[in-house]
């Protein structure tokens, strides 16, 4: 095969493969793209998305005039929890691209990325004490900007100084949270509460003495470190001095202090350990809970929910077993609040419906657009390395499409494009078969022999190739290759699982606040522990009826796996591990009150969520308690392409370059590579398709990748991969 094109192979169609090729197809970094590159993203299974994959439930029928239609509820079936942050700039970037590019066809609506994005400053702080858990509101900062606009992002040292001052000042006061008359409920007597302790305070001097310290660091906060590292010690001190369990609105008040000493603490010791100076890497080998301890922070404050936040969300549990505390590099964990706390936007960024529909479907059709081709069913087999370069790639072909290529989203009410939850088995030559067996094309333990198989042979049929393959698949498709090994061992993956719950009432009638249409609530810790966010928000792009459900929640773990793996053969495994999952799920029902308040009603049972509040469409018939359950959606992410990738201490130094693959022809992609973010997530999968494309292609620069550089030097990148067009 011979074209003048370059071919680029991208294996993964997760984020980081998508990202990857949405820079390379980017007419302001390669004006040229569509006459330079020939690229094709090799997908296993029928959907795009990796870890963000969503599907609909529902049947595919043809729709007159070509496409496809779900017949069904459309039933929105995610892996999880997916949000973006403020600090998610290339993502919000890509995504608003696509929004500005992408063309549906008539029937579909044209979405902004506005009206993508829903914003959300709000978190419900879950604590344990006096034997029990509390809850207490809590509002992270925020401003009027956007993470997608245009320029510089991340701030310089006395920036970063200023903004904890900043928002150490706001805590205090309450400057960052809504007016009163935008609360209701529970959340306008806390808000009565919270002014009362604040006047205390007020009267001790403290509101007064970060202001101070304020404007007193404001021009050069680097000036004076030993004074403002005292100036913040004595503070604290003073505020632990008015935390008694007895005081009126302890809570409130506890939660408060626990806020102000956790942000005093982080800006003590990174000015301390010259973290603001010497790059953020210099505390990668160390503990975050050793390093927070080092520089003093009391025990109640190491506990509680604030501190405890990021590790939650990255599911830093050895092994997924929430028994023992969790590990991560205090370097990530600096890199999640630092760039939280001086990022554009609000804290949290919600999508208007899935994330396959608000986020994937967009860059699918816009990187159609720009010609690249996808091959779906097209699972990895095997990477095979001679004299240190890569020679070819092995692909089965999971199955065959009838015509042309497969074509993988539908339609669903008002015209939205999506991902159905099974393939289109009309389109496939075995979807007669696949479809009475019901095999699951994206499990690795799935009974099914690939009717045909496929090589791509570097230099005859591909140029180079992008890996974007999960960090637990390198081991199973290149077994000799030692790189891959070490990294294995170095960065430890972790499944998960997810549910989600359709509820009869909205979650402020389970003892969640009710605040205004601006904000949703997630709640962190507790039980399990799981996170737990109110998702009632995508409701309306369900197909439920006037009589369906009224809230819907979802919930996201770890899944506790020591030791190995089943063989790929037993296939009995992906059904027993989802029997535990919903197991699991029950068994925080049980104790769920903790959580939702007000979501029992079973007075021999006082912490139990009552079952009677799950909502059961009338095809379920009348199910009673524990019966309810079957009627919710949970699932167990077991397969080595769905776990999580940690970042415990000294992962920084492991992480490999996009450009460090080691074997020739051959760049890196995902969240599990150095990103300078290094925190596993759907951002840092977006940041490592972008350095693919500077590896592969020599663009976009370092520099222009927000966040890269992140209180880090930048180092030199390789020739790329591809000679330019005039070499």
């Amino acid at each position: 095969m011979t074209t003048e094109r370059q071919r680029i192979a991208i294996l993964g169609g997760g984020p980081a493969g998508l990202s990857a090729a949405f820079h390379l197809t980017d007419p302001t970094l390669f004006p040229d793209a569509a006459e330079r590159f020939e690229i094709t993203v090799h997908q296993m299974g029928w959907r795009l998305g990796g870890k963000g994959a969503t599907g609909r439930r529902g049947t595919p029928v043809p729709r007159p005039g070509g496409g496809w239609d779900l017949e069904g509820d459309a039933r929105i079936e995610e892996h999880g929890i997916h949000l973006f942050g403020n600090m998610y700039v290339n993502s919000t970037r890509m995504l608003q691209r696509a929004c500005e590019e992408v063309e549906w066809p008539p029937d579909a609506p044209v979405t902004t990325i506005e009206e993508s994005l829903l914003p959300s400053d709000y978190i419900q702080l879950v604590d344990w004490w006096s034997r029990g858990w509390h809850l207490s509101p809590a509002w992270l900062p925020a401003n009027p900007e956007h993470p997608w606009d245009p320029g510089e992002v991340y701030a310089d040292p006395a920036t970063i100084v200023r903004e904890l001052l900043v928002t150490m000042e706001e805590i205090l006061t309450g400057r960052h949270e809504p007016p009163a008359a935008a609360q209701a409920g529970v959340h306008a007597e806390a808000h009565t509460a919270r002014r009362s302790w604040r006047e205390r305070l007020a009267e001790a001097g403290l509101v007064q003495a970060v202001e101070h310290l304020r404007a007193r660091h404001g021009h050069d906060p680097l000036a004076d470190v030993d004074g403002l590292v005292d100036a913040i010690a004595a503070l604290l001190e003073a505020a632990a001095g008015h935390v008694a369990p007895d005081d009126d609105g302890y809570a409130h008040i506890r939660s408060v202090f626990t806020q102000l000493e956790f942000y005093g603490r982080l800006l003590i010791g990174a000015l301390a350990d010259g973290v603001l100076v010497d790059g953020i890497d210099v505390v990668d080998d160390e503990d975050y809970r050793h390093w927070f301890t080092r520089h003093g922070m009391t025990a109640m404050t190491l506990d509680s929910n604030v501190v405890q936040l990021p590790v939650l969300v990255c599911f830093a549990f050895a092994d997924g077993d929430t028994s023992a505390p969790p590990t991560m590099s205090a370097s990530a964990y600096l890199a999640f609040i630092l760039r939280q706390v001086t990022a554009r936007g609000h804290a949290s960024y919600y999508f208007a419906t899935s994330t396959g529909e608000t986020v994937i479907a967009p860059v699918y059709r816009t990187l159609l657009q720009r010609g690249v081709r996808f091959a779906f069913f097209h699972e990895v087999t095997g990477l095979e390395v001679a004299d240190g370069r890569l020679v070819g790639v092995d692909i089965d072909v999971q199955a065959e499409t009838v015509e042309g290529d497969y074509d993988p989203l539908v339609g669903v009410q008002g015209g939205q494009l999506t991902w159905p939850d099974r393939p289109i088995y009309d389109q496939l030559v075995q979807g007669e078969e696949l479809a009475a067996r019901d095999v699951d094309l994206e499990s690795w333990w799935a009974d099914w022999t690939a009717p045909a198989r496929t090589r791509l042979v570097v230099g005859e049929d591909v140029d180079v190739v992008i890996s974007a393959l999960p960090l637990p698949v390198l081991p199973l498709v290149a077994p000799d290759v030692e790189a891959f090994a070490s990294w294995d061992a170095a960065l430890p993956a972790v499944a998960t699982l997810a549910a989600q719950l359709w509820l009869d009432e909205p979650p402020s009638a389970l003892g969640w606040p009710e605040l205004d249409g601006t904000q949703r609530v997630i709640a962190t810790g507790g039980v399990a522990p799981m996170g737990v966010a109110d998702f009632t928000q995508s409701l309306p792009w369900e197909a439920w009826g006037p009589d369906g459900p009224a809230g819907l929640l979802y919930l996201c773990g770890t899944f506790a796996r020591h030791g190995t793996w089943p063989p790929f053969d037993d296939h009995a495994f992906p059904g027993q591990a989802d029997a535990a999952v919903r197991g699991i799920l029950l068994q925080w029902l049980r104790s769920a009150v903790a959580v939702l308040p007000d979501a029992g009603g079973i007075p021999t049972q006082g912490g139990a969520f009552d079952l009677a509040h799950l909502w059961c469409p009338p095809e379920a018939g009348e199910p009673v308690g524990e019966q309810r359950l079957d009627a919710q959606y949970w699932r167990a992410n077991i397969d080595p392409n769905e776990r999580y990738h940690q970042a415990p201490p000294g992962s920084a130094a492991v992480r490999p370059q996009a450009w460090e693959s080691g074997i020739g022809g051959l760049a890196l992609a995902g969240d599990w590579i150095f990103t300078g973010w290094n925190v596993p997530s759907f951002e840092a999968a977006v940041m490592s398709g972008a350095l693919a494309s500077l590896a592969v292609a020599g663009k976009p620069a370092l520099d222009d990748i927000p966040g890269y550089g992140f209180l880090r030097r930048l180092p030199t990148p390789p020739p790329p991969l591809l000679p330019p067009p005039d070499a």
